[in-house]
This record gives structure tokens, C-alpha cells and sequence, in this order.
């Protein structure tokens, strides 16, 4: 069974924003998408910037640090060739309440 770690809470994640949080030793980048939470690894695996520190536009984070963009809802750099590109993990995440709670 999967383990929850609260995060952070809804009304301190306004739809269109992320934030950047660590659960142990991960970095995890946590979006509200619409309403919806939506949890990546939080270091860009092109330059190790931090993406819950990035521009999110829609469903895509654009990277801080060299402008590589993920779709938040499933890891994978849009345009990228089906398995090509750079992707980041994915993470589940459950709202309990108010709380915004991800598993590693």
C-alpha cells in the first residue's frame, strides 16, 4: 500500500501554480492543474533545475533554469517522440480534506 506524506494544502496551492517540497530525500514538484494536484520529480533531469519553481502554462511547467517544459500530468517533454525525450517521475496524489498528500 502506497504511503502519503502531506505536502501542502489547497488554499496554499491556487490553481496555475506549483511548488517545490521534499518528502525525505525527493525532490517533488506539486501543481494545481484546474483544481486538479498533480505531483513530478522535482529536479529537471536536463540541468537539475527545480520545476515547482517554474511557469506553468495549462498542463506544462517550463523549467527555471534552461526552458525544458513537462507535462505535469504524465512527466514527458510535449513534442517528444513516443519513449524519446527527457521525462520525470510521476507521483501519486490523493486530497484528503484540505490536505494535498503525494506518495514516493
Amino acid at each position: 500500500m502506497a504511503e502519503f506524506t502531506k505536502v501542502t494544502t489547497v488554499d496554499k496551492l491556487p490553481p496555475g501554480r506549483g511548488a517545490s517540497v521534499r518528502i525525505g530525500a525527493t525532490d517533488v514538484a506539486v501543481f494545481n492543474v484546474g483544481g486538479v494536484f498533480h505531483a513530478i520529480d522535482g529536479v529537471c533531469p536536463h540541468q537539475g533545475g527545480l520545476l515547482g519553481l517554474g511557469r506553468l502554462s495549462g498542463c506544462v511547467v517550463k523549467c527555471p533554469e534552461h526552458g525544458m517544459r513537462f507535462d505535469v500530468t504524465t512527466g514527458t517533454s510535449p513534442g517528444a517522440p513516443p519513449g524519446g525525450g527527457l521525462a520525470c517521475k510521476v507521483f501519486e496524489v490523493k486530497v484528503e480534506g484540505d490536505d494535498v498528500m503525494v506518495s514516493v
